[in-house]
């Protein structure tokens, strides 16, 4: 389970570059592992050495967004909280702007927007996550983008989380 938060932590660290990868996959990514998504549009790049099922990088701005699932019986039985503080295991200077229980797609999760630094004193980040549990899985959707940008795309993350379903 520690690879989830490196991989977390990895493509928050990434965005910071603000460099785009190739084309963005289809309108909706269908994961192996029984999730779907609908994809922003564009002006978003897919990151094909990424360890998440999908990472996007804003083509013109320090923006990225994640999904992943970890699937196995002993992830499905830990406590939501516990699995959100390993994504949020990098982050360091830590300051909670919003922390609450959701359901997104019929399963039951936590809503967080953090600010907290990845690496320099002066990368600040914000990060929305959600962390939802399915039967068998759970899901990592998260968003991230300086605290100046992070409105301006937050909209489109948030069109993408209204969108999980299991299939």
């Amino acid at each position: 389970m520690a690879w989830r938060a490196g991989a977390a932590g990895a493509g928050i660290v990434l965005i910071l570059a603000g460099c785009a990868g190739r084309e963005a996959p289809d309108a909706v990514y269908r994961s192996s592992k029984g999730y779907r998504v609908a994809l922003p549009g564009p002006d978003w790049g897919a990151v094909s050495a990424s360890r998440a099922d999908v990472e996007l990088r804003h083509r013109q701005a320090p923006a990225a967004i994640l999904t992943n699932a970890s699937c196995g019986p002993r992830l499905a039985s830990h406590p939501i909280e516990s699995l959100r503080r390993e994504i949020l295991a990098g982050f360091s200077g830590r300051d909670v702007q919003l922390h609450e229980a959701v359901s997104v797609g019929g399963r039951e999760g936590t809503h967080m927007i953090v600010d907290g630094w990845v690496s320099r004193p002066d990368a600040l980040v914000r990060v929305e996550l959600f962390v939802l549990r399915g039967d068998r899985c759970v899901y990592d959707l998260v968003y991230a983008a300086p605290p100046g940008d992070f409105a301006r795309w937050q909209a489109e993350f948030q069109r993408l989380v209204a969108s999980f379903a299991l299939e």
